[in-house]
């Protein structure tokens, strides 16, 4: 996307509520001025749907650009990921009601995200019920 569409893009979509942002990340070989990968969530401070599917030959090691971000309610992330990918940046938000996180395992020290937000929809790789609290309202 170039960046001088960007702030067009932003002011039209500060009044929509459920409009799903879905960010394929390839490998891109072009130059120029566009804006590239995650850069996009600086110029959409609205977003409060994201899904993020990676198809990089490298994988995606970074969600930090979330902080970018006012209100998430759900997030996705598929395809190609780092391992120990740190996934701190969606402690943020207290209104997650969606998780999927499908090509990775969720380490435990990322619990308290789950824990900490109402989730309605939750997909995990694997999930340990053990690092769940009691309050939770997951459904089942």
């Amino acid at each position: 996307m170039r960046k001088e569409i960007s702030p067009y893009l932003a002011q039209i979509l500060k009044d929509v509520d459920d409009f799903r942002l879905i960010i394929v990340l390839e490998d891109d070989l072009s130059g120029g001025d566009s804006v590239k990968g995650l850069d996009i969530l600086k110029f959409l401070p609205n977003i409060n749907h994201l899904n993020i599917l990676s198809h990089q030959a490298t994988p995606l090691s970074d969600i930090g650009v979330l902080k970018y971000l006012n209100e998430l309610r759900t997030f996705e992330l598929s395809g190609y990921l780092r391992k120990s990918m740190d996934f701190s940046p969606l402690r943020k938000f207290n209104k997650l009601s969606g998780l999927h996180i499908n090509d990775l395992i969720l380490p435990s020290e990322y619990y308290d995200i789950i824990n900490d937000n109402s989730i309605e929809n939750l997909s995990l790789r694997k999930i340990s019920l053990v690092h769940l609290d009691g309050k939770n309202s997951v459904k089942t």
